[in-house]
């Protein structure tokens, strides 16, 4: 907001991210993280610019292993590893 002002116009007032963090999301990964902080100049980046021309394939693709489970897999062996502390939890309804 702050580098494209324009963009948004005079409507808006501001933005707000939710789940997220300031921080490169490479550097916040739990697995991996010295290969992805390696790969991201020479490989992810340019990936990233690639999705942009071929969105509508990925949207499709990303559709598609939603509904066949594909997925939920990758983000199991992919997210955050670990049990959320008790306090982290939500309470049983009642």
């Amino acid at each position: 907001m702050r580098r494209f002002p324009e963009r948004l116009g005079p409507r808006i007032a501001g933005l707000v991210l939710v789940n997220t963090t300031d921080l490169d999301p490479v550097r916040t990964t739990t697995t991996a993280a010295g290969l992805f902080a390696a790969l991201r100049r020479p490989v992810l980046v340019p990936l990233l610019w690639l999705t942009v021309g071929l969105w509508p394939l990925l949207w499709l693709s990303a559709w598609l292993s939603y509904a066949n489970g594909t997925a939920h897999l990758l983000a199991r062996a992919t997210g955050f590893a670990g049990r959320p502390e008790r306090a982290n939890s939500t309470p049983p309804p009642g």
